[in-house]
């Protein structure tokens, strides 16, 4: 029984194993895109965002860069409240 389970398991293992190995990576790479897990909008989605109005530091609406870590955008609003006082960043999601 032991051996039979033993056979089964790696013949599973290895035809898993050519399977993989037959995809074409230019495909995997279109398959993943189209699933949503890997495109431009995603690769890059957080910033940091402050709408407070002043005449000393900024009129308009100020956007920090995107980044894929929300700890970064994070900082950047950090460190923008910090230097412009009264300021109010937050970090939006794209």
């Amino acid at each position: 029984m032991r051996k039979q389970i033993f056979l089964g398991a790696s013949l599973a293992t290895a035809l898993l194993l050519i399977a993989g190995c037959q995809t074409d990576s230019a495909r995997a790479i279109k398959m993943q895109g189209q699933s949503g897990r890997m495109n431009r909008n995603n690769d890059f989605s957080y910033y940091a965002i402050c709408k407070t109005n002043s005449p000393t530091s900024h009129t308009n609406v100020w956007k920090g860069p995107l980044w894929r870590e929300k700890e970064r955008a994070m900082q950047d609003a950090y460190d923008h409240n910090k230097t412009n006082a009264g300021h109010n960043a937050k970090v939006e999601w794209n």
